[in-house]
């Protein structure tokens, strides 16, 4: 603008200049007037004029500088707003990292999905095995207190879940606060729409601004092309004003004209000025407009992500939603473990109650036989003492045979007393036939009594490799050691009974008062062999109970390293929760973010109302430069009649030089 006034009015600042022009005037007017012939007081108004014409060019230069200064200070907004334009950029560049952070938490989250699901195979395997457990526990009738340990971890395990029920709720308030996300990025989306909307009318309304100004840009040269040759027209009058003294009467004219234009130029410069004011805030404005739409666009982008990471956290509730059915579906497996355990510890109990009446029964059998034992010991202690006697008469009877060989004299006699005798040994042979039995049914008693001893190291054996295993049953085996140590004291009495008896077959054989004894030992004997039936038995039922009881030990113990496995997975399930929780108050902040993002838009709302009021002014402008171009049409007008009148003036002044010639 300052150089194109320079261009126009020259710089009021070079007083060599300023010489020059007054010398050119002064040459100029001395070729219109002739030398000499300048009058006073024309010469006094054209110095008047220059005067005039310098002074408007200086008031032109000032306005140019002005309008610069205009320039400056409308520039500042943009320079400050471009440092919070490039804090929005950084603001939505860390907003793009932390959605990235979020669709990281999306895949923490499937894998903590998978791992659920591996979670929930893990304890679908837990259940059958407790199931099986279960089916095992049916035939226990020991004691089961290894199963404390179990249950212990059960209801430890159910302690651990407790905390991952409670995030039931965190979950639910992390799904709510990423609805109220979702809706503040749609209503952010909506208004950024509205904005992008604004900001196109106002790229249009800049782009028309932009050709008025163009269009007036052009006008303004063609009148200042016109102003220029109105100089040149001057200069030519000047130099026809050779003869103005013949002209004097049109002069009040010429004046008013010149006052017109003077009039006329000095109003389309301050038009101009104002109009060059005005284009640097359509500049600006259009500059505005332009950041503004840059601004849109990269705002339209980030909520394009937005959008793709609000489809990310929908998928991503709905993984959550189906990780939540998971863990209730877990919860309602876990308590319908903790009554099946219940209702194993009260069939247990049951068991545990029917086992110890089985128990008291086993031991009152027990002492029932040990008092037949008792009673035996006492038959056999009166059996002894007959044998005592017996030995006693067989000493008498010996005595008295070694009487008779002493008092053998008669050989007659002898050999009829040892015919006799034969005879009698013949029927005591005849008598003990019966005996005979009696032993071989001994001997099987004996075989059974050395079986019954097996059975019982058998048991004695099982029961220490037991011992190890089941800390219950050392009663029961310490019993039934007492029980065998009984029974190999009746083993020994039988052992001694055997000797006895032996001795007894030896010479039991001449008498026949033992019959009735033998016969009452061997229904006795019948009698004990039944009771070693029923011992047998109920050894054989302890020995399978305590084989059932080993094997159940042992799932037990595997059940017990799968617990463990599960309660790993469940802490890295815990772990990764945690993690969910942490990423929940990631998204707070981020959301927190975005509201100041919002803030950043309200404020570039109000930026862009500031241009719409910008855009009206000029609007309003636009009116007054159609009023200026229509001044500067009506001046184009005057300077053709200008024009014509110089021409008729200087045809005037060439008709009178012709004539004065």
């Amino acid at each position: 603008m300052s150089a194109l006034v320079g261009k126009l009015f020259g710089n009021g600042n070079d007083p060599e200049k300023e010489e020059r022009e007054n010398k050119n005037g002064a040459a100029a007017a001395a070729k219109l007037f002739g030398n000499g012939q300048l009058p006073d007081e024309v010469r006094g108004q054209l110095r008047a004029i220059l005067l005039q014409m310098r002074n408007e060019r200086n008031a032109f230069e000032r306005v140019a500088a002005k309008a610069q200064r205009s320039l400056e200070k409308a520039c500042e907004p943009a320079v400050s707003v471009a440092p919070r334009i490039s804090e929005l950029d950084g603001r939505l560049g860390a907003l793009e990292e932390r959605l990235r952070a979020v669709e990281q938490l999306a895949l923490s989250v499937e894998q903590v999905e998978e791992q659920q699901r591996h979670l929930s195979s893990r304890i679908n395997l837990a259940q059958r095995d407790a199931e099986s457990i279960e089916t095992l526990l049916g035939p226990i009738r020991t004691d089961l207190e290894e199963t404390k340990p179990l249950l212990q971890n059960a209801d430890q395990l159910r302690t651990d879940l407790e905390p991952l029920l409670e995030l039931g709720g965190q979950v639910e308030t992390l799904r709510s606060d990423m609805s109220a996300l979702r809706q503040e990025l749609d209503g952010a989306r909506e208004s950024l729409g509205g904005i992008q909307e604004q900001t196109e009318t106002m790229e249009q309304r800049s782009t028309a601004a932009v050709e008025q100004m163009e269009a007036l840009s052009s006008t303004f040269g063609e009148v200042s092309d016109g102003v220029r040759a109105a100089d040149e027209r001057l200069s030519e009058l000047k130099e026809s004003l050779d003869s103005v003294t013949t002209l004097a009467e049109q002069v009040p004219d010429l004046r008013r004209e010149l006052n017109t234009l003077r009039a006329l130029r000095e109003y389309v410069g301050q038009k101009i000025a104002e109009l060059e004011e005005q284009r640097d805030l359509v500049d600006y404005a259009t500059n505005q407009g332009m950041r503004l739409a840059e601004l849109v666009r990269r705002l339209d982008t980030d909520l394009e992500a937005q959008q793709e990471n609000a489809k990310v956290l929908v998928r991503m509730e709905e993984d959550v939603n189906r990780l939540r059915a998971v863990h209730d579906e877990l919860t309602g497996q876990l308590d319908r473990l903790a009554d099946r355990q219940r209702e194993s510890a009260r069939t247990d109990d049951a068991r545990r109650a029917e086992f110890k009446a089985l128990h008291e029964l086993m031991e009152g059998r027990i002492r029932d036989t040990i008092s037949r034992f008792e009673f035996e010991q006492e038959r056999l202690e009166t059996a002894t003492t007959q044998i005592a006697d017996l030995r006693t008469a067989l000493s008498d009877a010996e005595g008295r045979f070694e009487s008779l060989l002493e008092a053998q004299k008669d050989v007659a006699v002898v050999r009829t007393e040892l015919t006799h005798l034969n005879d009698r040994v013949a029927s005591i042979a005849m008598d003990l036939a019966p005996l005979d039995s009696y032993v071989e049914r001994m001997t099987a008693v004996k075989a059974d009594i050395h079986r019954a001893e097996e059975l019982v190291k058998q048991v004695a054996g099982q029961a220490d490799g037991l011992q190890s295993s089941i800390s219950n049953t050392d009663s029961q085996l310490a019993a039934l050691q007492d029980l065998a140590e009984r029974t190999e004291q009746q083993t020994r009495d039988l052992t001694k009974l055997r000797d006895y008896l032996s001795q007894f077959e030896q010479r039991v054989a001449r008498f026949e008062v033992a019959e009735a004894a033998v016969e009452q030992a061997i229904d006795d004997a019948a009698r004990r062999q039944a009771t070693v039936e029923v011992m047998r038995a109920d050894f054989n039922r302890m020995l399978q109970t305590a084989k059932e009881t080993a094997d159940q030990v042992r799932v037990i113990v595997e059940s017990h390293d799968e617990i463990a496995e599960g309660r790993r997975l469940v802490d890295d399930v815990l772990s990764e929760i945690r993690s969910v929780i942490a990423a929940s108050e990631r998204l707070d902040s981020r959301r927190r973010e975005v509201e100041a993002i919002d803030d950043q838009v309200a404020r570039a709302e109000a930026v862009i109302i500031d241009v719409r009021n910008t855009l009206e002014s000029l609007h309003e402008q636009k009116a007054f430069l159609e009023q200026a171009m229509e001044t500067a049409g009506s001046l184009r007008f005057q300077s053709k009649r200008a024009e014509a009148l110089i021409e008729s003036l200087r045809e005037k002044n060439n008709r009178e030089k012709a004539a004065a010639g």
